[in-house]
């Protein structure tokens, strides 16, 4: 009898780590829950004949300086296009001050009067994305606030807008970023990095950014 227990215990051993292995983790990153944007109102499908859109740089109160504006700037245009909704065709802050006299424009900003119709001619563009940050926080816990509007060029109607805070001090915030990222971590990656778009302000922009252009209207099929 003595015998056979010792024969049985490496399988008895086997069996509980088997289901240790098989517990599954309680990494709110894997688990969830996660934040989805909710605050943002848009048509049900893009037009057929918005193409081509115009972005303009990255614009704030003032407060933050156009460096910092400007390392923006490439996050959202990769996120943009990204989200494979329509061309991108980035403005630079000496375009916008060649045609409206200023270096941003927000969307609640009053614009020129002929701003719409030299979009359509120097640019071709259907439209114009508007991008504002309404909040920045760029240590941990990281913040960004997010206001962005798509205007039709032809009759100045919009198509989508959004007005989300990106907050990772809240845990669903926090795991939706981390999921964002370790989601494009190779499958034998040794180390979970995910953790570093809590502490990265380019990373966590990353998300927040490709979040919000998530809402987009799709393209009709």
């Amino acid at each position: 009898m003595i015998r056979s227990s010792l024969k049985a215990w490496p399988v008895l051993a086997l069996a509980l780590l088997t289901g240790c292995e098989s517990v599954p983790s309680l990494d709110g990153a894997r688990i969830g829950p996660y934040f989805t944007p909710a605050n943002f109102h848009g048509e049900a499908t893009l037009p057929a004949a918005l193409r081509r859109v115009v972005v303009l740089p990255l614009a704030d109160d003032g407060k933050l300086q156009e460096e910092a504006l400007v390392r923006i700037d490439e996050v959202i245009i990769r996120a943009a296009n990204q989200s494979q909704r329509f061309e991108c065709v980035p403005l630079s802050r000496e375009d916008v001050q060649r045609i409206a006299k200023v270096r941003t424009l927000r969307s609640v900003d009053a614009l020129p009067h002929d701003f719409f119709d030299r979009l359509a001619t120097e640019y071709g563009a259907d439209a114009v994305l508007f991008v504002d940050i309404t909040r920045y926080d760029p240590y941990p816990p990281i913040a960004i606030g997010i206001r962005a509007k798509l205007a039709r060029i032809s009759d100045r109607s919009l198509v989508w807008t959004i007005d989300e805070t990106y907050d990772g001090s809240k845990a669903p915030v926090a795991n939706a970023a981390r999921k964002y990222w370790l989601d494009l971590t190779p499958p034998n990656a040794p180390t979970d990095m995910s953790v570093t778009a809590l502490q990265s302000p380019s990373k966590f922009a990353t998300y927040a950014f490709t979040s919000a252009f998530s809402t987009l209207p799709p393209r009709r099929k």
